[in-house]
């Protein structure tokens, strides 16, 4: 693991304007490995659904056609059950993606660097924690997030185990120790960490949905001109994919750099982990001299 040429973050407590501030700064200097990242799992992903979104006619026009005009939902039933599946199967991939951005994310906070190989090398070795994790920590918060009066006690939940992740990546903890080393963490500060989740997700909505956004306006206007046209709005379909692969490559690790630091961050404030980094190492203790002798005269 190399020391990176800008040398890291100065490691101090973050207030949320500087969360914010070393976020997209970690961003800008390791923009080519943290988008490639992304790529390795969106890129593909992305390619599959489009495959699937052309041969099936999943779009919302086509489906709707083929219900009413020939009382056949077969478009329905196969494009959208490829669909889940892929999704699916492209949420569990995404693990290791995750782990690999923050990893990344973590050595360019302490000014090192690691290659998107060893990333992924990393992520996957923690890939059973995360998985295990996403069950243990997530399901519980969804299932109080369809309660809907529930909706405060999940994000009260959800923030104690919002850096479980980092926990698991980087301290090697398994997923019932990361739960309860995050929420020892996140102790004491869950209305910072909540402003510094709304405020950085609310950003990287707007990053990824603009483009796709602006995209779908501009197809539906056409789609209206031209009568719901099949062809045009297989195209806009297309191009909602694309768009939004796009801005997943370009913006989705954004997240997982915040993570990092305030994993750093609350480590900092509650465990002196800035102090700890400026200890010079030991050092090694001298080596004897060799001795030699010489040899014995010969009889």
């Amino acid at each position: 693991m190399a020391i990176g040429p800008w040398g890291g973050i100065r490691l101090r407590p973050l207030d949320i304007g500087d969360v914010l501030d070393e976020t997209f700064r970690v961003y800008r200097r390791q923009f080519l490995p943290l988008v490639t990242t992304m790529a390795v799992v969106v890129a593909p992903a992305a390619l599959v659904t489009l495959a699937v979104t052309l041969a099936t006619g999943f779009s919302g026009p086509a489906i709707t056609r083929a219900v009413q005009e020939r009382g056949d939902p077969t478009a329905l039933i196969v494009g959208g059950g490829v669909i889940f599946l892929l999704s699916v199967v492209t949420g569990i991939i995404h693990l290791a993606a995750v782990g690999a951005a923050t990893l990344i994310a973590a050595g360019a906070i302490l000014g090192q660097s690691i290659g998107v190989g060893e990333a992924y090398r990393r992520a996957f070795s923690h890939f059973g924690s995360l998985f295990s994790v996403g069950f243990a920590a997530g399901l519980p918060v969804a299932l109080l997030i369809c309660t809907c009066l529930g909706i405060p006690i999940a994000i009260f939940v959800g923030l104690g185990w919002s850096l479980v992740s980092p926990v698991i990546l980087l301290e090697g903890r398994g997923p019932i120790e990361a739960m309860r080393r995050s929420w020892e963490l996140v102790r004491g500060h869950r209305w910072r960490l909540l402003a510094c989740w709304l405020l950085i997700g609310l950003i990287v909505y707007l990053l990824v949905s603009i483009p796709s956004g602006l995209f779908s306006f501009l197809g539906t206007i056409l789609l209206g001109l031209n009568g719901s046209s099949p062809g045009l709005a297989m195209l806009v379909q297309a191009g909602n994919v694309i768009f939004n692969a796009v801005g997943q490559v370009l913006f989705g690790a954004v997240v997982y750099i915040t993570a990092a630091l305030l994993y750093y961050d609350l480590r900092i404030r509650k465990e002196a982990f800035d102090l700890e980094q400026r200890l010079p190492l030991p050092e090694p203790p001298p080596v004897a001299p060799r001795v030699s002798y010489p040899d014995p005269p010969l009889a």
